[in-house]
C-alpha cells in the first residue's frame, strides 16, 4: 500500500472537493496539477474524503480495534503471582480468565 505524505493528502482531498466528489474527475485533477506525483488508486480520494468526515484527519487510528488490553498495577501483579504460587500448573489463559483480564 502506497503511503502518502500529509500535504498529498491534503491535496487529493482538495481535488476531490473541486471535482464535486467525483474520484475519476478528482484524480484527472489531480494528475494535472500535480504530474510527478503518483496515485495508487482513484477510490483513495473517496477513502480520505470518508475518513475526514468521520475522524476529522487523515490519520486512521488503530485504537477500538481489538480486544482491549487491561491496566498493569502492582495490585494485578500480586494477583498473579498468588493465583500461580496456589497452583504452579495453571496456565497463563486460566489466571486471565479467573482475574478477568
Amino acid at each position: 500500500m502506497a503511503t502518502y505524505s500529509n500535504q498529498e493528502k491534503a491535496d487529493m482531498h482538495f481535488m476531490y472537493g473541486l471535482a464535486n466528489g467525483n474520484d475519476l474527475e478528482a484524480e484527472r485533477l489531480y494528475r494535472q496539477r500535480f504530474p510527478r506525483r503518483h496515485v495508487t488508486d482513484r477510490k483513495m480520494f473517496e477513502r480520505l474524503h470518508r475518513c475526514m468526515c468521520e475522524t476529522g484527519s487523515f490519520v486512521t487510528g488503530m485504537h477500538d480495534t481489538g480486544r482491549s488490553r487491561c491496566v498493569r498495577t502492582p495490585q494485578v501483579g500480586e494477583d498473579i503471582l498468588h493465583g500461580v504460587g496456589d497452583r504452579p500448573d495453571i496456565s497463563t489463559r486460566e489466571v486471565s480468565l479467573a482475574l478477568t483480564l
